[in-house]
């Protein structure tokens, strides 16, 4: 049965938001709410009975997402759902209230059901179904959550760290260079990011190195590999992992950027580069490249910025674009998909 959406605004400070997402059909009360479809037990008829539970629904759903952003403005997004739900039967249940259920899921469209809630981290969840019993009435609302960095333009808090971002042309780009330690679900990188001025294994400790320019302070940020990049297992720097697919979607080349953002595809570089000269607000700093061939080590640092593609275009390499001195885009460049790069995240149209 054909689904109706429905925008509802959050109150302002909100770090969740969501569109409401009405679930599958019954019985349709024609005297209720007529924006929402309901389900209904057989044998209901009370239009009040039908909204109550329409209220009790929704209750559930407001006070699922007021308790996950509490964990999330603790930076304790990574946390496993069953510190917050109570776990039985594949639902979750808030504790005392007993008058409505829970189902998470981790995709909008509410299919793919959460069903691991101790080994399952809050930030996996994408959507909400909330089921409400009054009398002889049941009526489920179902919501779909926004990423974690919703509005361009606003700082992105990811991971313990926080990223400005900005609007160039139609694009939505961090504009500082990734730097987390963890994959979006919390758990740790497939391999260690690598900084700066560390000693000679140049391992994470100062990947927040500042640099000021023209007025503007930026953060040198973590060097990666493709695989660690893209959150794939690290034999994928010597084996074709994207498959046959030309034509991924955003979400699948989320790597480790938030949910709502990915590693950009050559063609996304590109339309960067077609504007001639990258706005200082991109944060244009330098950070070269790390080699790992060899006697590793940091080449091009305050000459060039490298940074890496989601395409590959062998089994042990990648397209990478270079931000130039005259901060130019060069889009062209194959290299070892071990070699370590700048990461900027771009946010899913």
């Amino acid at each position: 049965m054909q689904k109706i959406k429905t925008r509802l605004l959050m109150k302002q400070g909100s770090i969740l938001a969501y569109s409401l997402i009405v679930v599958s059909v019954m019985i349709v009360i024609a005297t209720s709410i007529s924006a929402v479809t309901v389900i209904e037990k057989k044998g209901a008829v009370s239009t009040d009975s039908s909204v109550q539970a329409y209220q009790t629904a929704d209750s559930g759903v407001q006070l699922a997402i007021k308790k996950i952003n509490k964990k999330i403005s603790l930076q304790e997004e990574g946390d496993h759902i069953s510190s917050i739900f109570t776990c039985g039967n594949y639902k979750f249940q808030d504790a005392g209230a007993g008058e409505y259920e829970l189902s998470f899921f981790s995709d909008e469209e509410g299919t793919a059901q959460i069903t691991d809630c101790n080994n399952t981290n809050i930030n996996q969840i994408q959507s909400i179904k909330s089921v409400g019993e009054y009398k002889d009435t049941v009526r489920a609302v179902q919501v779909s959550i926004a990423g974690p960095c919703p509005i361009c333009s606003e700082d992105c808090n990811y991971n313990g760290d926080t990223y400005p971002t900005v609007l160039i042309g139609t694009q939505c780009w961090f504009a500082e260079n990734l730097r987390t330690t963890k994959d979006p679900n919390g758990n740790p990188t497939t391999n260690p990011r690598i900084c700066y001025d560390d000693g000679l294994l140049h391992r994470d400790t100062n990947c927040n190195e500042t640099k000021t320019v023209n007025g503007i302070t930026m953060t040198y940020g973590g060097i990666y590999d493709w695989a660690t990049a893209m959150n794939l297992p690290a034999a994928c720097n010597t084996t074709v992992c994207q498959g046959s697919n030309p034509n991924p979607t955003p979400a699948e080349l989320q790597g480790i950027c938030p949910r709502g953002w990915h590693i950009p595809r050559r063609s996304e570089w590109q339309t960067l580069a077609n504007l001639g000269t990258v706005p200082s607000a991109f944060g244009r700093i330098l950070a070269g490249y790390y080699n790992s061939n060899g006697f590793p080590r940091f080449s091009l640092r305050d000459s060039d910025g490298f940074f890496l593609s989601s395409d590959e275009f062998s089994d042990i390499g990648n397209f990478y674009a270079i931000l130039k001195s005259d901060f130019t885009v060069d889009n062209r460049l194959q290299y070892s998909k071990t070699m370590g790069s700048s990461v900027r995240c771009l946010k899913n149209n």
